[in-house]
């Protein structure tokens, strides 16, 4: 159930709605397409992104969508409740359905391409976000190369055995 405001709060939430990046990509503009996406040059794209986000009290809603794999870093830098994550109905906070955030103390996570973020909140409450873009080729890339590498030995090893015992 959504909290009704009072207008000068419900004013100020807007405001800082406003301010938040996920939320202006997905705000129609006049014209009646969707915001356009911030687009990075090519040089840019492992560039790692930090700002601040204010949650806005009641329902609750998109706070972050992966466009390509990211770790991603949140910390509540105000007193909560804050809850994270995937489920696009985290209310009422507590309720367990994501991730209550402590003060001051980061939660990190990998999250693949697509994945989608959400944050309910019961007060006007500040995060710290900070997100490193993961390359094709690290990580990812990297175990499943060292994984297949390690089958092809492990199957190398077999067969040499096998020829042994022969």
């Amino acid at each position: 159930m959504a909290m009704k405001l009072p207008p000068n709060i419900a004013k100020i939430a807007n405001e800082l709605s406003a301010k938040n990046k996920e939320q202006a990509r997905s705000i129609d503009n006049p014209t009646g397409s969707t915001a356009a996406t911030r687009s990075l040059p090519t040089n840019k794209r492992l560039q790692a992104d930090a700002y601040d986000y204010f949650t806005v009290p009641g329902d609750t809603q998109l706070f972050y969508s992966a466009e390509e794999w990211v770790q991603i870093s949140i910390i509540l830098r105000t007193v909560g409740p804050v809850a994270i994550g995937n489920r696009g109905t985290l209310t009422p906070v507590q309720s367990g359905k994501g991730t209550v955030l402590v003060t001051n103390e980061p939660l990190t996570m990998k999250l693949e391409k697509g994945t989608r973020l959400y944050v309910a909140s019961d007060a006007v409450s500040r995060l710290s976000v900070i997100i490193i873009p993961i390359p094709a080729t690290s990580e990812v890339g990297l175990e499943r190369e060292t994984l297949n590498q390690l089958m092809e030995l492990n199957a190398n090893i077999k067969a040499l055995a096998a020829r042994g015992a022969r």
